[in-house]
C-alpha cells in the first residue's frame, strides 16, 4: 500500500508533506479570502506547474484525485498548527499567524502536535485498561478535517457501490426529498437519455424544475459526461444535478460552470457521504462522553505544613468578636463571573475559574499544547500571569497555580482587568474572535 501511494504521488508530481504544506500555505497567501477547496487545489497545481494528466491521477481510494487528497490533508495540518481556519464547509481563511508563519514553525508545531497526540493516546489506553474498556474502541485517528472522515466514509461508499442502479436512484430521490425538493420522481431506465429523475425546487414564490443523473461509479467522471447530460436536458430545464459515488475531474468541474451553458451542480462521493450523514439517511451518529481527568495539585498542596493542618485557638475572651486591625480590611468573597462560548453561557464562581476554564476549552478545540506554547510566547512578561510546562515556569513564586490538561500549569494571580487581557490573547492564539465567538461579562 505504501509503495502504491509513493507511485501515485510521483505520478502526480507532488512533493513530500513538509514541502507540500509550505507550497499550500504560499498558495493561500496569493488567494482572496475565504478560499474554496477547488481554488486552493488550482493554486497549488499552478505553483507546482502540474500538467492536466498529473492533476487527474487518482488517489489510492479512487474517490478523488491524488492532488485533492494530499492538499486536503495539508489544509488540515495547517489548521492544526494555527495557520489556517475553516469558516464553513469548504471555505478557508488564513489566521494572523498564518500570514507570516515560516516553514520551520509549521514543522515544529506539527511535530509537537503528533507527539502530544501519541502521549494522549497512551494515557487514554492506560485509563481504559484500568476501567476494563477496550482502547481500540475509543482511539481517535488524525484524519482530514474535511470530506469523508476516516473509515466510516469508506465503508459507506463500499455499501453504496453494492447497490443496484435502480436502488441508488431511489436513494438519490430520498436525499433530494430530505433536502427540500418537491415532486421528486425517478424516470430512469432504457431510453432515459441520461436523465434519471426530475424534481421541483421552490424558493419563496419562485419554483423551477431540476433534472438529476446518478452515477454509481468508483472512478472519475470527466467533462464528456457533463456535456452529454447537459445535452439530454436541453430545452427541459435550466438546472441539473449529477450525483456520484466517485469523483469529478478538473475538466468536468470547469465544464459544469462554463459561461454561456446551463449550470450543473456536482455531488461527488465525499459530499454524498456527508449529506447522508447530515440528514440521517442510513448513517447513525452516536455521541460519546469521554472523561478528561486531571489532578488538582493545588488541593493536595494545601495539606503541606502543620500550620494549615492545626487550627490554633483564639486568645480572645469568649463573647467578644475579634475585629480586624486598622491596617487590614476583611477581604470580600470573590465575585461570580460569566462567559459565553459560541452561544453557550457558562457561569463561574470567580474570575480565576473562568480564566482557567477558558484556556482549557481553547486547548481542547484549537491545537492542544501548540496553543499553550503560542499563548506563552504571546504573554511573556514580568507580571505574574504565566503559563508553562512546570509550576516554576508558570510563576517562580508558585502562587495561585492551576493544573491544565496536557501537563501544563496556569498562574491566575492577577486582577480581573489583567485576566481579560490574557483571555483576549488566548482568543488570538486560538484564531477565534473575542467579543463574538467568546464573550466575557
Amino acid at each position: 500500500m505504501k509503495r502504491t501511494k509513493m507511485k501515485l504521488r510521483e505520478a502526480a508530481g507532488l512533493p513530500l508533506y513538509p514541502d507540500l504544506r509550505w507550497v499550500t500555505l504560499e498558495a493561500l497567501r496569493n488567494l482572496p479570502m475565504p478560499a474554496t477547496n477547488d481554488e486552493i487545489d488550482d493554486a497549488v497545481a499552478a505553483s507546482l506547474k502540474l500538467t492536466l494528466s498529473q492533476r487527474e491521477v487518482q488517489a489510492a481510494n479512487g474517490t478523488k484525485s491524488e492532488l485533492s487528497f494530499r492538499v486536503g490533508f495539508c489544509r488540515s495540518h495547517l489548521k492544526i498548527v494555527g495557520a489556517l481556519k475553516s469558516e464553513r464547509r469548504g471555505y478557508w481563511r488564513l489566521t494572523s499567524e498564518g500570514v507570516d508563519m515560516d516553514g520551520e514553525t509549521i514543522e515544529r508545531r506539527f511535530a509537537e502536535y503528533l507527539r502530544d497526540r501519541r502521549q494522549e493516546r497512551l494515557a487514554q489506553a492506560s485509563n481504559e485498561q484500568v476501567q476494563g474498556v477496550s482502547a481500540t474502541a475509543a482511539s481517535m485517528g488524525t484524519g482530514d478535517d474535511e470530506g469523508v472522515n476516516g473509515a466510516w466514509g469508506d465503508k459507506l461508499l463500499d455499501r453504496l457501490l453494492k447497490m443496484s442502479p435502480d436502488a441508488f436512484e431511489r436513494l438519490a430521490q430520498e436525499l433530494l426529498r430530505s433536502s427540500g425538493f418537491e415532486a421528486v420522481k425517478v424516470i430512469g431506465g432504457s431510453g432515459d437519455g441520461g436523465i434519471d429523475g426530475t424534481a421541483l425546487y421552490r424558493f419563496s414564490l419562485i419554483s423551477f424544475p431540476v433534472y438529476f443523473q446518478c452515477k454509481r461509479h468508483k472512478g472519475t467522471i470527466g467533462a464528456p459526461v457533463v456535456r452529454d447530460f447537459r445535452g439530454a436536458m436541453a430545452g427541459r430545464s435550466d438546472r441539473g444535478l449529477i450525483i456520484t459515488t466517485g469523483s469529478f475531474t478538473a475538466d468536468a468541474k470547469r465544464e459544469a460552470t462554463r459561461d454561456g451553458a446551463t449550470p450543473l451542480d456536482l455531488i461527488d462521493g465525499d459530499n454524498l457521504c456527508e449529506l447522508l450523514k447530515e440528514r440521517g439517511l442510513g448513517v447513525v451518529v452516536k455521541e460519546r462522553t469521554v472523561e478528561d481527568v486531571t489532578i488538582d495539585n493545588d488541593y493536595f498542596d494545601r495539606f503541606e505544613g502543620a500550620s494549615m493542618a492545626v487550627q490554633r485557638p483564639s486568645k480572645e475572651p469568649e463573647g467578644r468578636a475579634r475585629k480586624p486591625s486598622d491596617g487590614h480590611k476583611r477581604r470580600s468573597s470573590p465575585r461570580a463571573a460569566r462567559w459565553s462560548y459560541r452561544g453557550e453561557d457558562r457561569p463561574e464562581k470567580n474570575a480565576a475559574d473562568m480564566y482557567q476554564h477558558i484556556v482549557e476549552q481553547l486547548y481542547k478545540d484549537h491545537g492542544g499544547s501548540s496553543f499553550y506554547r503560542s499563548l506563552r510566547d504571546k504573554i511573556e512578561t514580568k507580571q505574574r500571569s504565566h503559563i508553562g510546562e512546570s509550576r516554576r515556569e508558570a510563576d517562580p513564586e508558585e502562587r495561585s497555580i492551576r493544573s491544565l490538561p496536557g501537563g501544563w500549569y496556569l498562574n491566575v494571580h492577577s486582577g480581573s482587568r489583567q485576566k481579560r487581557k490574557w483571555i483576549q490573547a488566548a482568543c488570538e492564539c486560538a484564531g477565534i474572535k473575542f467579543g463574538e465567538d467568546l464573550i466575557v461579562e
